[in-house]
């Protein structure tokens, strides 16, 4: 029985020591400005909504602003291959259709 106890209290250590790193990890996010890039022309459904969210986005981001590009063009795939290409940090962000998806 002494024996499990001590194993026991060996893995709730480590499982401790483990977690730990994961919770100290946590920077504030963004640090930087965010860039939305919508792949078809100003006006549209996707468009609109990414610009109210945008008007709102400083005071949920750490006051850091949102900026909403439009690259319109076959269809969105011109969009979609500027924000493929785009730096894998997470400050650029791009959005899909369902049949996009669905094809």
């Amino acid at each position: 029985m002494k024996r499990l106890v001590q194993v026991l209290m060996l893995l709730v250590l480590i499982a401790v020591l483990a977690i730990s790193p994961v919770t100290n990890a946590n920077d504030a996010f963004p640090r930087k400005t965010v860039e939305f890039i919508v792949p078809w022309a100003a006006g549209g459904g996707v468009d609109t909504l990414m610009r109210a969210i945008a008007a709102v986005f400083p005071k949920y981001a750490n006051n850091e602003q949102m900026i909403i590009k439009n690259v319109p063009g076959g269809g969105g795939a011109i969009g979609f291959n500027e924000a493929a290409k785009a730096r894998p940090d997470g400050y650029t962000l791009t959005s899909g259709t369902t049949p996009l998806i669905t094809k």
